[in-house]
């Protein structure tokens, strides 16, 4: 009965530890979602990440000279864009365009909220992180197929 109860216990335990690293990973690999007939589009989905699922992480730091890194290589699929605000300017005007210099987004992050984080989805392209009054800070994002 004890043997039972001492294999229950840490049963119960891997369980947990399990659940956690799952959870606390800050690295994790995506999977391409589901693609329709219609032409992929830049989507940004917060709320949306279910449980169990596998996000892999992009992590961008802005300096007093630009970005580093200046280049992300990656593939398709969602993902979690991270941009670290380490320039010391009271805010920045962030904005990604496609090569074709389309806007996809836009966003000023003040210096009392310093990081960006958004769960973006890029169809294969390059794209240009970019810095609105710094016109040559940019970080150059290719999205492969």
């Amino acid at each position: 009965m004890i043997g039972a109860g001492i294999l229950l216990a840490c049963a119960s335990a891997g369980l947990v530890v399990g659940a956690f690293s799952k959870s606390a990973s800050p690295r994790r690999e995506a999977s391409a979602p589901p693609t329709s007939g219609a032409a992929p589009s830049w989507r940004v989905t917060p709320q949306t990440i279910l449980p169990g699922e596998r996000l892999r992480g992009e992590i961008v730091a802005i300096r007093p000279w630009g970005f580093e890194p200046e280049e992300i290589i990656r593939p398709q699929g969602r993902f979690l864009l991270r941009v670290d605000n380490r320039s010391g300017l009271n805010a920045v005007s962030l904005m990604i365009d496609s090569e074709s210099g389309t806007r996809l987004r836009a966003e000023t992050v003040p210096r009392t909220k310093l990081d960006w984080r958004e769960i973006v989805d890029l169809p294969p392209g390059n794209y240009l992180l970019k810095e609105a009054n710094n016109p040559d800070w940019v970080c150059k994002i290719t999205v492969l197929p």
